[in-house]
């Protein structure tokens, strides 16, 4: 497909390039062919006869010169016609390099989301929440207008080593993201974490926040919401190495 554009687009610069070619000895015609003393120089007629071959013409307008002897009306079509050719040039000659992606703005269902944390460093939590935030920002915006609370449907099951962050005794050192996953709660979203981590972690479900409810396995939730026709989302988190700007 891309051989193809780049082939069609070649072509389209082959074919203004000759019609370029031809509107420049085209006027070069026009000039030699309407200086004093040439076939068809029109000072020599009436203002108002054009000679067409052998034949004149009456014109319902005259013919004006400018001090060189050209006609202003041939002169004009010409630089018209080299101006035409110049725009098609610009506009389908390099078309690959002017061409744009395309913008959409699908028309969404209210959304039924499941997030699968299990994470291999606590310190990921900050940034596994933002996938929770790129769900709900753009829903929330034109031309959608989706009330979290009420129109979207999002659980998060917590079951790696980010469950030392909803912990009570941890609140001080996870306090940003204790915060965060507050506010959510307050959109709708529901935090569930795994009984059987809360046991390798020997976590009492008294020891968590008000806002966490403690179910038997992340994996029965899972299957649960899955057969609800909840999708799935299980972030990855890397550790970022390269800056944004020295990438893109």
């Amino acid at each position: 497909m891309a051989s193809r554009a780049a082939v069609g687009s070649s072509q389209g610069v082959v074919f203004l390039g000759v019609t370029a070619a031809w509107m420049a000895y085209a006027g070069i015609r026009a000039i030699g062919s309407t200086r004093p003393g040439a076939a068809g120089f029109t000072e020599r007629l009436p203002a108002k006869t054009i000679r067409f071959g052998e034949r004149y013409k009456t014109m319902t307008h005259p013919v004006f010169l400018d001090r060189s002897g050209l006609s202003r009306s041939r002169l004009g079509r010409y630089w018209h016609h080299l101006a035409l050719v110049v725009l098609l040039f610009f506009s389908f000659g390099s078309s690959a390099a002017w061409a744009q992606a395309k913008v959409l703005t699908p028309d969404y269902d209210p959304p039924k989301v499941v997030y699968d944390f299990y994470l291999d460093d606590p310190q990921k939590m900050g940034t596994a929440l933002y996938w929770i935030r790129s769900l709900i920002n753009p829903l929330q915006a034109s031309p959608y207008h989706m009330d979290p609370e009420m129109d979207m449907d999002i659980v998060v099951i917590i079951h790696g080593t980010e469950i030392v962050t909803v912990a009570k005794k941890n609140e001080e050192k996870y306090a940003d993201v204790v915060a965060r996953m507050r506010y959510y709660h307050g959109l709708g979203v529901d935090f569930h974490v795994c009984g059987l981590a809360a046991e390798d972690f020997d976590y009492a479900h008294e020891e968590f926040q008000d806002f966490i409810t403690l179910v038997p396995s992340a994996f029965t939730d899972l299957v649960h919401y899955q057969q609800q026709g909840y999708a799935v989302i299980r972030p990855e988190v890397f550790i970022r190495t390269q800056s944004i700007d020295s990438i893109r």
